[in-house]
């Protein structure tokens, strides 16, 4: 109704229970992406994510990242000054991860 973003009802629990459910349907670039998130518990940038990994090319998954969010598995948590790029950019986390503050690393 009007646009206005509903928040999930859904107990973390149930909601990793389901996406174990279901890693089939996720590429191994997609696993690797959650693997990082959930060890963590972080809340990053796409850049940040590639490092992570060990991969150089941000291309490398960025296109994944957009998946997950609009998959409903990830979800932009605000976002930061890129000093590389110099240009705010978006930070993700696993849905109904906690909260955190949202600072650039």
């Amino acid at each position: 109704m009007g646009g206005v973003k509903q928040e999930r009802s859904i107990h973390n629990n149930s909601l990793e229970a389901y996406w174990q459910g279901r890693v089939d349907e996720f590429s191994k670039r997609e696993r690797e992406i959650l693997a990082l998130l959930k060890a963590t518990n972080g809340c990053f940038t796409d850049r940040e994510i590639k490092v992570g990994l060990g991969y150089t090319d941000s291309n490398s998954v960025r296109p994944r990242i957009s998946e997950l969010i609009d998959r409903g598995v990830l979800e932009e948590w605000g976002n930061v000054y890129d000093g590389t790029t110099r240009k705010r950019v978006r930070k993700v986390r696993l849905v109904g991860a906690p909260q955190q503050t949202l600072l650039a690393i």
